[in-house]
């Protein structure tokens, strides 16, 4: 069985979960041995800033040229033109990552929807956000064979749409892997006894100092956008310290999305610190040295986050995101007092920070980029043309 997994995501300048997703998904399939299976990496332009993955998989790169690249990308976004077999020969499957892929003649086509936030919550996207998802999830119940989803509340969702456009798609939920990320847990405040890369920054080691961090502190992660409900859980936060009497810090760590994350409070600046975009080396170690990590999207279809902290030995304060499946301390991501008061819990509280830490464990444990390569293999097995 051939088939060509979509890796326009990773030449993305923030490829946010869905490229983490496609680097765990790379990375479980290199570890199976499943006889038949011919897979090869497809994008539209050259990975350069991802050697390790190259590496692995024969690719199959539409254009060298920058320019021509980004006029392939658009027209995989918007056409519904079937390409010819040549840009993946013989492919029995072309898996779509994202709603950006090419239609290749021949082939059946496995979309991944990770989640329909933007419909449920239009005011946390752009208008031309909406339009473009609204867009390119009927081109994909238009041209898929069949779905992946990372969630049941996700499964759900898109059954929904389907019933509505009248289409009979096969929907599979497969979960997707943890192990990205070195297991192990610190103290609160120890740096974790890693490996250092040569010429790596104090930053990117996670040095404490570096970041202005000299308390205890919480840390959240992800793109800042409105839906990760940032400035709630800031508002959340500061509340929560005041309370204490100002003796924690919250690092927020991750790129910046769009739209402005509005928050009024007069300890912002003294308590609250953003570290911006980190090596995954730093994130790993910021984590371990956090008291606890705060998720509170107003929706996620999986949430890397909580099993990132999850498998650091960090307790999580979360939203329902299907990523925790029990493991973390559940939230309203609309109440800021109940935020407030769970981040007061887990400062006054060691029992409770200690038993989100072992659910944390027992969750994260399940969850192995080998397994979920094997069911993404079985599905192809099943949808193949």
């Amino acid at each position: 069985m051939k088939v060509s997994l979509v890796c326009e995501q990773l030449l993305q300048s923030v490829p946010g979960g869905i490229g983490v997703y496609l680097s765990g998904l790379i990375k479980g399939l290199s570890q199976v041995n499943i006889s038949g299976l011919d897979l090869s990496l497809m994008s539209s332009g050259p990975m350069d800033s991802h050697q390790d993955i190259n590496s692995r998989f024969d690719q199959t790169v539409i254009a060298q040229n920058r320019l021509v690249s980004k006029s392939i990308h658009l027209l995989w976004t918007h056409s519904t033109l079937r390409f010819p077999g040549r840009f993946a020969v013989g492919s029995d499957v072309v898996h779509a990552p994202s709603f950006v892929y090419p239609r290749l003649a021949a082939s059946s086509l496995v979309v991944v929807v990770h989640d329909l936030t933007w419909k449920k919550y239009p005011e946390a996207f752009t208008r031309h956000g909406v339009r473009w998802h609204d867009k390119a999830l009927k081109r994909s119940i238009e041209l898929a064979s069949g779905f992946i989803v990372p969630s049941s509340q996700t499964q759900e969702d898109l059954h929904l749409e389907l019933e509505r456009h009248k289409r009979n798609i096969p929907i599979r939920l497969i979960e997707w892997g943890a192990d990205h990320v070195a297991p192990g847990a610190v103290a609160p405040g120890a740096v974790a006894p890693r490996a250092v890369a040569p010429g790596d920054s104090e930053a990117n080691r996670g040095n404490l100092k570096e970041y202005g961090i000299t308390k205890p502190y919480f840390i959240t992660l992800g793109t800042l956008e409105p839906r990760k409900n940032l400035s709630r859980i800031i508002e959340a936060f500061c509340l929560a310290n005041r309370r204490i009497g100002y003796g924690l810090q919250l690092l927020v760590v991750g790129p910046k999305g769009w739209g402005n994350i509005k928050v009024a409070s007069p300890s912002i600046d003294e308590s609250v610190i953003f570290a911006g975009k980190v090596s995954d080396f730093a994130r790993d170690n910021l984590l371990r040295q956090s008291f606890g990590c705060l998720y509170v999207p107003l929706q996620e279809g999986w949430g890397f986050p909580v099993v990132e902290a999850m498998k650091c030995g960090v307790p999580v304060i979360s939203s329902d995101v299907p990523s925790a499946s029990g493991g973390s301390f559940k939230v309203d991501p609309t109440s800021i007092e109940e935020i407030s008061q769970a981040i007061v819990d887990f400062y006054s509280d060691v029992s409770l920070r200690e038993k989100y830490i072992g659910l944390g464990n027992s969750r994260v444990s399940e969850l192995t980029w080998e397994k979920c390569a094997r069911r993404h293999v079985s599905v192809w097995e099943e949808f193949r043309g």
